[in-house]
């Protein structure tokens, strides 16, 4: 009867016991992943905003999530450690104080407008919300290093951030932007 006990134990609790805590792990993980949205208080912004509020809405309760808005002069130098700048920057994206990541083989940095505010025509960014996705589900993509944005007025973004973000993709072993 003990030989039936003690078997009981191994085959069915110990493993249990493994899978509840793989999953509070992955739960632990998830919980201290922090999501910071900046924006500014214009309607290309707030149109941005909208949708990625819709599109994290139902992730409030895995993720840290927090919203800036980056024209309050408390989150300025904050923005600027991120490598945000103050000015001519319409909408921003940091995991865990990082804004890029790699995706796919491409690095991605979320920052400017992603891909469903086209209509824009300007500070177009390289990123969507299938990439923040990604990375939302596997940290481990985000790069080390934070590019400096540079924007111009008008929409334009600087030839060195371009390069910048090409450097770093090439440093974290992958093709161009």
């Amino acid at each position: 009867m003990k030989f039936f006990v003690r078997s009981l134990i191994l085959f069915f609790f110990i493993p249990s016991g493994f899978f509840a805590s793989e999953a509070m792990a992955a739960a632990s993980a998830a919980e201290e992943t922090t999501i910071e949205v900046f924006y500014k208080n214009q309607p290309p912004s707030m149109e941005t905003l909208s949708r990625v509020e819709s599109f994290l809405d139902s992730r409030q309760n895995d993720f840290d999530i927090r919203y800036l808005d980056m024209e309050d002069p408390d989150n300025v130098e904050y923005m600027q450690s991120l490598g945000f700048p103050v000015d001519h920057f319409p909408f921003g994206i940091a995991i865990n104080g990082k804004t890029s990541a790699r995706v796919g083989g491409e690095t991605i940095v979320f920052g400017n407008f992603p891909d469903f505010m086209h209509h824009i025509g300007r500070h177009q960014g390289n990123w969507t919300l299938g990439h923040l996705e990604a990375v939302m589900l596997d940290p481990e993509k985000l790069l080390p290093d934070n590019p400096v944005f540079e924007n111009a007025p008008g929409g334009e973004q600087e030839q060195q951030q371009e390069q910048q973000g090409r450097r770093q993709g090439q440093r974290q072993g992958g093709g161009n932007l």
